[in-house]
């Protein structure tokens, strides 16, 4: 979880994460011998750690990878129709709706790839190219052969992750060079609604399940989102009502018992969440709420 006691930065980490730890079990991206260890690929994937800068107005999102992984070690399993239709990508006309798509399927792409799910995975990653290039981010995939890559190199987990990480370098470089914060923050916010949407649909609903824990700990990043999307909420038209649908997710996760008193905490780990089933299937319910509102462009 990231802590709310210290100032970060928001990485505008709107595509995938960057992979950036070093040690063994290495393999090749077999088209330009990029060399990929797997090991320090689940390492990254699964360190949510702060970081530190004197920005005091950034915040730190992570990317929609590192969240689907999150909730991969928690038992999230592919289920056919539970991620938003790739034939509608092509049904957002506007720079706002399309970022928000962005983000949709950009977290459609990670839930594919970590599930292995490999046409699925090469189908999100033409509509995240075809939104990005609506967007004018036209840079990220400036060749062919990234793209081509990606498909010889489905079946390989790690090469694969290996690519994504220059996707998410140059969406990162992108942002800031425009200085197109706002466009970040609402990408990530579909990522982020889309994440917790599958979530919450496909982890068991049940008192015993991890379900209530791992979308507690997003609460940190769910209010850094809020806070940077309220930064920007006077330049478009369509923040507030965004926001509101963001507050009323923040609303429910921080009913349920023990969420308070692990963001208080120094050692938020060893709080206890204790949501009911019907805490559960109400936030699961908000959050299709959210997603559909999103979605319909």
């Amino acid at each position: 979880m990231i802590s709310m006691k210290t100032g970060s930065i928001i990485t505008t980490a709107v595509l995938l994460t960057a992979l950036w730890s070093c040690g063994s079990d290495k393999t090749t991206d077999g088209n330009d011998g990029n060399t990929v260890d797997s090991t320090s690929i689940k390492d990254s994937l699964a360190n949510n750690d702060e970081v530190q800068q004197n920005d005091e107005t950034g915040y730190l999102l992570p990317s929609p990878l590192q969240i689907a992984y999150i909730f991969k070690k928690s038992g999230l399993k592919f289920v056919a129709g539970t991620a938003w239709d790739v034939k509608k990508q092509g049904d957002y006309s506007t720079s706002y709706s399309q970022s928000l798509a962005l983000g949709v399927y950009s977290s459609d792409l990670a839930y594919c790839v970590l599930n292995k799910e490999k046409q699925d995975a090469i189908n999100y990653m033409d509509a995240v190219k075809a939104l990005s290039d609506k967007l004018g981010m036209s840079t990220v995939f400036d060749s062919e052969t990234l793209l081509k890559r990606f498909q010889t190199n489905i079946g390989n987990e790690d090469s694969i992750m290996f690519i994504l990480s220059e996707i998410q370098s140059k969406s990162d470089e992108f942002f800031s060079s425009n200085e197109r914060q706002m466009s970040a923050a609402i990408v990530f916010s579909g990522a982020w609604v889309e994440s917790m949407y599958i979530a919450s649909h496909v982890l068991p609903k049940t008192k015993d399940s991890k379900l209530a824990t791992q979308l507690a700990d997003q609460m940190g990043i769910l209010e850094n989102l809020i806070k940077e999307l309220t930064r920007h909420q006077s330049k478009d038209s369509n923040i507030p009502g965004l926001l509101t649908n963001l507050n009323s997710i923040h609303e429910i996760i921080a009913a349920i018992p023990g969420v308070k008193e692990m963001m208080e905490s120094d050692k938020p780990s060893e709080v206890k969440i204790e949501a009911s089933e019907q805490q559960l299937k109400d936030l699961a319910k908000k959050l299709e709420e959210v997603r559909t509102s999103i979605v319909k462009g």
